[in-house]
């Protein structure tokens, strides 16, 4: 397993346990039922209407973590089996392209000290240098 993907994995786990906290769901492995999960992923993704693609990469990390358990530790069910988000869910638009606006500085030191992987941090740069560079060309047309 890639050090990339076991970060997505703890990200996703650290997700669930924040959400067993605020909803006083027992933390155990065995707590985590189909229904458990179901819940996790309303809660988590449909009500606040993450993206699909973001949603469906957090339940497939959930999954594989409960796919080992079952594998190593006997756990008889994995929950996270056939769950999944639909993709013709409305996306979020918090505002129209025309009003979008650059960051500000303070968000982009807030965005850059939250990254913890230098592979994190090396990719979001290059996309940043993209981003700056994509908004040149189409300045010059």
């Amino acid at each position: 397993m890639s050090p990339g993907y076991r970060e997505d994995i703890r990200r996703a786990l650290s997700l669930l346990e924040a959400w067993c906290s605020e909803k006083r769901t027992n933390k155990t492995v065995e707590a985590i039922t189909s229904r458990v999960a179901g819940r996790f992923i309303h809660d988590s993704f449909i009500a606040t209407k993450k993206h699909p693609k973001s949603a469906n990469k957090h339940i497939t990390c959930l999954s594989s973590y409960w796919k080992w358990l079952v594998k190593r530790h006997g756990i008889t069910v994995n929950p996270w089996a056939g769950q999944s988000i639909s993709a013709n869910v409305p996306q979020r638009r918090d505002m129209p392209t025309a009003q979008k606006r650059p960051f500000t500085d303070a968000e982009v030191r807030k965005l850059l000290t939250g990254i913890r992987l230098p592979r994190e941090r090396d990719i979001s740069i290059i996309n940043a240098l993209r981003a700056c560079y994509e908004l040149m060309m189409e300045r010059e047309r």
